[in-house]
């Protein structure tokens, strides 16, 4: 958690517009902590999972190529207790980054926008557009990963100022209606397109936030920080005593 308070603050640096990310709230229990008999529950294989540092619960989210528009808006608001806001919001760490196929079975090496080093609001801009500039026209591709051990995948891409650049299809669900079943195969293929004449509906809830944050860095990285203070205390509570210049320990709700 600390290192992606520190990533987002360091490339944030780097853009037009630049906020603090304070590491305040600290306090959080280990799987160790949390789980005396060592058992962290059932593992991704199906096994008891061992409780250290490398290991623990098995968790069961949404998978970035199979989950549509709904279940993406379902998972957020039952887990974290977020609306269409903050996980508009939250879905822009996506701006910093790329995606390596050997290791997670999507291929980005240049990232989800231009500036993948810098952390802006480039991620919305790719979606939507801004003014006198529009959206990226995102066609998608098929991944078959035969040299590397994960399975096959299927992802978007599209081309800006001649750089290749990637999104999933958890991306496109911002801002297409994507309905596992509907348009959305079992496979992660999807049957209807970005653009043109068989374009998906753009009717998500998730949409009118994707333009505010294109048009308006300073409201997307406000907004940004308070999502991600939201998403790592998940599960405590914060004392609302504490000073902005203060380090303050967390109250687990369990």
């Amino acid at each position: 958690m600390l290192a992606s308070f520190v990533a987002v603050e360091v490339t944030n640096a780097k853009a037009a517009v630049s906020i603090p990310f304070p590491f305040q709230w600290v306090g959080r229990k280990t799987c160790e902590e949390m789980h005396s008999n060592n058992n962290c529950g059932i593992g991704l294989n199906g096994q008891q999972a061992p409780c250290n540092q490398f290991r623990g619960p098995n968790r069961v989210i949404c998978h970035a190529e199979h989950a549509g528009t709904a279940t993406i808006q379902e998972f957020f608001s039952s887990v974290y207790g977020f609306d269409a806001q903050q996980t508009a919001a939250i879905m822009g760490a996506h701006t910093i980054g790329t995606m390596n196929a050997k290791y997670v079975g999507f291929s980005g090496p240049n990232g989800w926008d231009l500036t993948n080093t810098v952390f802006d609001q480039g991620y919305f801009v790719e979606l939507v557009g801004m003014p006198n500039i529009p959206a990226a026209d995102w066609t998608q591709e098929h991944l078959s990963n035969s040299q590397f051990s994960t399975p096959p995948r299927w992802q978007f891409t599209a081309t800006r100022n001649n750089i290749n650049l990637n999104m999933l299809n958890a991306d496109l669900a911002l801002v297409r209606n994507f309905t596992e079943g509907v348009n959305l195969m079992s496979s992660g293929r999807i049957t209807c397109d970005f653009s043109g004449s068989n374009a998906c509906s753009s009717n998500t809830p998730f949409i009118p936030f994707v333009k505010r944050y294109a048009n308006d860095l300073s409201t997307f990285l406000s907004d940004f920080r308070d999502a991600l203070l939201l998403l790592t205390s998940n599960g405590y509570a914060m004392d609302t005593t504490c000073s902005p210049n203060e380090v303050c320990v967390l109250r687990s709700l369990n």
